[in-house]
C-alpha cells in the first residue's frame, strides 16, 4: 500500500472511488509483506496480486484456491476478452448462485475489477439484499487507518465493502504509474487540448463569415405581400395587405379609377390611409357605393397628404379646433365634412365642395404635395391655401378642374414653370396667385387667354420679358410681378388692360422709359417701378392719373424735375418716392404745400434745390394724415425747423 504523503497520477484520475479499507482477521503485517512483494518485483506483480486474492477468499471462505481463478496476466495486457473471461469466473465465485458467499462482497469485487477496466465508469453504489438498492460504498466508513468496519444487526461474513484512498486493481492493490506512462498520457492530454482548440477556432471563422457574408452580402428584399384571408374577385385589381377587412378592400376597388393600384400597395400613402380611415374608422360608416364616402375620402387624402395630424388647428390631435366654436376639426365626427375648418360646400343635401381655404396669415402648417384625387371634388372652385409648406411643381391635374377659377398658393414651396395643361384645362381661372415660391421660367401668353382678375407671381425666380398678351386681360386688376428677373420694356399692348388698380414691377431689369400713356389706366392706385433701370423723365400725366395714391419711381436712371403738376394728387397721393436717381430743378414747394394727404416724401439722393418751408414742417407728425417721412438731399435747406427733415446725401 502506498504510503498517505504520496500522490499517484492514478488517485488523480480515480478520485472519486477513495474511502478507507475494512478486513476482518487478517494481520497488517501480512499485508505489508505481500506489498513489500509486488512493488519489489515487476515480473511477479500478478503473481502477487493473484496470491492476495486468493489468501484472502481462502482465509474467510475456505474455498479452494484453484476454484475460479482469474486471469490477471491477461488483464494486465489489456485483453478484453480476458478481462471478461476473468470477470464471470470472479461473479461465479464470490456468490452468484452460491449461497455460502456473501452478494455484498461480490459486488464490491466487482467494482474493484470494473474500476481497474475503466475506473471513470466503476459505480459508486451497489445492491445490498439487507441493506438496500443504491447504498454509496463508502457512506459511514471512519477516516482513521485501515480498521474493521460493520454495520450493527447485518450478517456480513467474507469480504466487506471497501473503497481505497488510492486508485485500486481488482485485490485492493494501488496502480503505480510509470514516468513512460505518466509523460504520454500527458502528451494525449495536449494533443486532445490542441485538437480541440483548432476545431473551436474553425468553426468560430466559419460563423464569423456566415454572419458577414448574410449581413453585407444579402440583397434587399421586397415588402412581403401577404395574401388576405379571403379570396379577392377574380381578376383581382390591386393586391390586398393582411389584415385587412372585406370592407377596406371594396373601398379600394371602388377607389382604385381615381388613385390607381400602385398606391394602395404602400400601406402608409396618403390614399391607403384614407381608404383605411373611411372604411374601418369613419363613424359615419357609408356604404361604398354612396357619393359622400367618394368626397369623404378625397378630403381624407388630401388630409393625410399634408399631414393633417400635424395641423396648427382643427387636425384630429386638436379635437376642440383651437376653442373655435365655430370651427370643427377634420376626420373626428359622424358630421358633414363641409363644416370642417377650411371646407366649403354648394346648398342641399349632398353639399358637394367648393372650395377648401386655409386663408391663415400664419398658415395652417400643411406640409406635402396636392394629391390627385382632389379631381374627384368636381364642384370645386376655390384653392387657397397660403404660407404653408406645399411643394413639388405645380400639378399638371388642377387643369383637369375645369370649374377652378381661382388659385391662392402665396408663400408655399412650388418649384419649376407654370404648366401649360393648367392654363388649357382650367379656362375659367380669375386668380392665379404663386407669390413667393420658387417658381421659374417665363410668364405663358397663355395667360392672355384667360379671364385673370389677378396675376401674383412676385418673388419668384423667373424671367424674361412681360408678354404682350397681358393687355388681353381687359378685365384683370392686380398684376404684380416683383422680385424677379424680368427684362425689357413694359409693352404697350398692356396699358390696354384699364381696369388695372394695382401694377407692380419694381426690383427687375426693366428697360425703357416710363410711359406717356400710363394716363391710359384711369383706375390705377398704385404704380411702383423702382429698382429698374428706367430713363427719361417723368411724364407729367402721371400727374393726371385721378385717384393715384402710390407713386414710387427709385433707384432707376430718371433725370428732369418734379412737375408742379403734382399738386393735382392733392385728394390721393400718400406717397411719393424719387430718391437715387438723377434729378435735378428747384421743388415746387408751392405745389407740395398743397398735398394734404401725403405721409411719405422721399427725395434724397438727388441734386434738388430750394427751401422747405415751415408749413410743410407743420405737416410733419406720426398720425395717419400726417408727413410721417421727409427725406430731401444735403441742397436742399430745410433749417426751419429742426427735425424737419431728414438730409440724406
Amino acid at each position: 500500500f502506498q504510503d498517505e504523503d504520496e500522490e499517484s497520477p492514478s488517485s488523480r484520475r480515480t478520485a472519486s472511488y477513495r474511502s478507507n479499507m475494512s478486513f476482518r482477521n487478517y494481520s497488517s503485517q501480512d499485508l505489508k509483506e505481500k506489498q513489500y512483494a509486488i512493488n519489489n518485483s515487476s515480473s511477479s506483480r500478478s503473481a502477487g496480486m493473484r496470491q492476495l486474492e486468493d489468501d484472502l477468499i481462502a482465509k474467510h471462505h475456505g474455498m479452494d484456491e484453484s476454484y475460479g481463478q482469474f486471469d490477471y496476466d491477461a488483464m494486465a495486457k489489456g485483453g478484453d476478452g480476458d478481462l471478461d473471461k476473468g470477470y464471470r469466473s470472479k461473479r461465479d465465485l464470490f456468490g452468484y448462485g452460491h449461497e455460502s458467499v456473501n452478494s455484498f462482497a461480490a459486488d464490491t469485487q466487482t467494482a474493484a475489477l470494473m474500476a481497474e477496466k475503466d475506473p471513470f465508469e466503476a459505480p459508486s453504489t451497489f445492491h445490498h439484499p439487507t441493506i438496500g438498492m443504491g447504498q454509496p460504498l463508502y457512506d459511514g466508513i471512519p477516516e482513521e487507518g485501515y480498521e474493521t468496519y460493520g454495520q450493527e444487526g447485518i450478517n456480513t461474513p467474507g469480504i466487506e465493502a471497501f473503497v481505497a484512498d488510492q486508485p485500486v486493481d481488482a485485490t485492493g492493490v494501488a496502480v503505480v504509474m510509470s514516468e513512460e506512462e505518466e509523460e504520454q498520457l500527458e502528451q494525449t492530454r495536449q494533443k486532445r487540448l490542441l485538437i480541440y482548440g483548432f476545431v473551436s477556432f474553425l468553426v468560430l471563422a466559419i460563423v464569423v463569415i456566415v454572419v458577414v457574408a448574410t449581413v453585407f452580402g444579402r440583397a434587399p428584399e421586397p415588402d412581403p405581400v401577404v395574401p388576405t384571408s379571403f379570396p379577392s374577385v377574380f381578376p383581382s385589381q390591386v393586391p390586398s395587405f393582411a389584415p385587412t377587412t372585406t370592407r377596406l378592400d371594396s373601398f379600394i376597388q371602388a377607389f382604385i379609377p381615381f388613385s390607381g393600384t400602385e398606391v394602395f400597395q404602400n400601406r402608409s400613402s396618403p390614399q391607403f390611409l384614407a381608404a383605411e380611415w373611411i372604411a374601418d374608422f369613419d363613424e359615419l360608416q357609408l356604404p361604398v357605393s354612396a357619393e359622400r364616402a367618394h368626397q369623404r375620402y378625397a378630403l381624407a387624402v388630401f388630409y393625410f397628404a399634408m399631414q393633417g395630424d400635424g395641423w396648427v388647428q382643427c387636425g384630429r390631435s386638436d379635437p376642440t379646433c383651437g376653442g373655435d366654436p365655430d370651427e370643427r376639426s377634420w376626420l373626428l365626427d359622424k358630421e358633414h365634412e363641409c363644416i370642417w375648418l377650411g371646407v366649403d360646400c354648394t346648398e342641399g343635401d349632398t353639399g358637394n365642395v367648393r372650395q377648401i381655404f386655409f386663408a391663415r396669415q400664419l398658415g395652417n402648417n400643411l406640409i406635402g404635395t396636392l394629391p390627385p384625387e382632389l379631381t374627384m371634388m368636381t364642384d370645386m372652385w376655390r384653392l387657397i391655401m397660403q404660407r404653408n409648406r406645399i411643394h413639388g411643381t405645380i400639378p399638371t391635374f388642377l387643369g383637369q378642374m375645369t370649374n377652378l377659377v381661382s388659385l391662392f398658393f402665396l408663400g408655399c414651396e412650388f418649384t419649376g414653370t407654370i404648366p401649360a395643361e393648367v392654363l388649357q384645362g382650367a379656362s375659367l381661372l380669375g386668380t392665379i396667385h404663386f407669390g413667393e415660391n420658387n417658381l421659374v421660367g417665363s410668364i405663358p401668353s397663355l395667360l392672355g387667354q384667360l379671364p385673370l382678375r389677378t396675376l401674383h407671381l412676385a418673388e419668384n425666380f423667373m424671367n424674361g420679358t412681360i408678354p404682350s398678351e397681358l393687355g388681353l386681360n381687359t378685365q384683370m386688376t392686380y398684376l404684380e410681378l416683383q422680385n424677379n428677373d424680368f427684362e425689357g420694356s413694359i409693352p404697350t399692348e398692356l396699358f390696354q388692360a384699364t381696369a388695372l388698380n394695382r401694377l407692380r414691377l419694381y426690383d427687375n431689369d426693366l428697360t425703357g422709359t416710363i410711359s406717356p400713356m400710363f394716363v391710359e389706366l384711369a383706375n390705377l392706385e398704385d404704380l411702383r417701378i423702382g429698382n429698374n433701370f428706367f430713363s427719361g423723365t417723368i411724364p407729367e400725366e402721371i400727374y393726371e392719373i385721378p385717384g393715384l395714391v402710390d407713386f414710387r419711381a427709385e433707384d432707376n436712371n430718371i433725370r428732369g424735375t418734379i412737375s408742379p403738376l403734382i399738386g393735382d394728387l392733392n385728394a390721393t397721393i400718400r406717397r411719393y418716392f424719387v430718391s437715387n436717381n438723377e434729378m435735378t430743378g428747384t421743388l415746387p414747394l408751392d405745389a407740395i404745400h398743397m398735398l394734404t394727404n401725403l405721409n411719405t416724401l422721399v427725395l434724397h439722393s438727388n441734386d434738388f434745390s430750394g427751401s422747405i418751408s415751415a408749413t410743410v414742417c407743420d405737416e410733419k407728425g406720426s398720425r395717419f394724415f400726417d408727413l410721417q417721412n421727409l427725406t430731401v438731399p444735403p441742397t436742399v435747406n430745410c433749417s426751419v425747423r429742426s427735425n424737419c427733415c431728414d438730409l440724406v446725401a
